[in-house]
């Protein structure tokens, strides 16, 4: 099974393994387990990324509990797995932006099935490793101070989210601000109420999903947000209020554009 499965059937890994029964009874720690359910230990996870070596001989040079990286932490073409709070896995990788700024463009992102591969996390290390020594070893991406494509890559953005987004996503518009900046619009269906509570303590909704797209020409670089919008009653009817971004993320012109939506789906997934 290759990894692009992932990402159309939320499983995470190669292939389906039988534990050991002897694994499966043990902790990350070597203890006896006498909980029914273990939950899944990141720290195991991230234990077992630390310690490979990209082609065999390249050692991580910087670890935290959140953060693994290959190569120097501020050098071209050093790549990184960071680890969000909600557990997404993102693959990212340090290029040289037009400005001479160290800049990490985002190449994967992934959600591992917390619930399936809680007692196999190290199989899950290896998978994640599995694309970080694909991404290492590929030629390192550019910024560019041109960019003609960006209407392409909203083109099959949209038209990939309008397919491939889970149901609660109904495309609405896409709307071009200017000929580097499009606004991809979808509203949201059945949230019910959302998180954000309003100065007068009354409840907001999340009706609606913007995806920015964004060529900075400055940079050289495209930036990617996904964020929802709350409304409500607020301060005055039609009150509304830009929630945190679920995902905000630069990428490199010549990125494949489809390498750019899978990102973008994985987020818009699990947001």
């Amino acid at each position: 099974m290759g990894f692009k499965t992932y990402y159309e059937n939320d499983i995470f890994g190669f292939e389906d393994i039988e534990a050991k029964k002897a694994q499966d009874a043990l902790t990350p720690e070597g203890e006896p387990d006498d909980l029914p359910i273990r939950p899944f230990s990141v720290q195991w996870m991230m234990d077992v990324l630390a310690r490979q070596k990209v082609g065999g001989r390249i050692k991580s040079t910087h670890f935290f509990l959140d953060e693994v990286i290959w190569g120097e932490p501020k050098g071209i073409g050093s790549v990184r797995v960071k680890i969000t709070p909600n557990i997404r896995v993102y693959i990212e990788r340090q290029i040289e932006d037009m400005l001479g700024q160290r800049t990490w463009i985002n190449k994967a992102v992934f959600k591992p099935d917390l619930t399936k591969y809680a007692g196999n996390e190290e199989q899950v290390a290896y998978d994640i490793f599995d694309e970080v020594q694909k991404i290492y070893f590929t030629n390192v991406e550019r910024a560019s101070e041109t960019y003609d494509n960006l209407t392409n890559l909203v083109r099959r953005m949209a038209g990939r989210v309008r397919s491939q987004a889970p149901e609660i996503y109904s495309y609405q518009d896409t709307k071009e601000v200017n000929r580097d900046y499009y606004i991809i619009y979808f509203a949201i269906r059945n949230v019910g109420v959302g998180k954000l509570v309003n100065k007068r303590a009354h409840v907001t909704r999340t009706p609606e999903a913007t995806i920015d797209v964004n060529y900075n020409r400055e940079r050289g670089l495209i930036r990617v947000i996904l964020s929802t919008v709350s409304v409500g009653s607020g301060t005055g009817q039609g009150a509304w209020e830009v929630d945190l971004p679920y995902l905000d993320s630069w990428y490199a012109p010549g990125q494949n554009k489809d390498e750019i939506i899978d990102t973008v789906l994985t987020a818009l997934k699990y947001y």
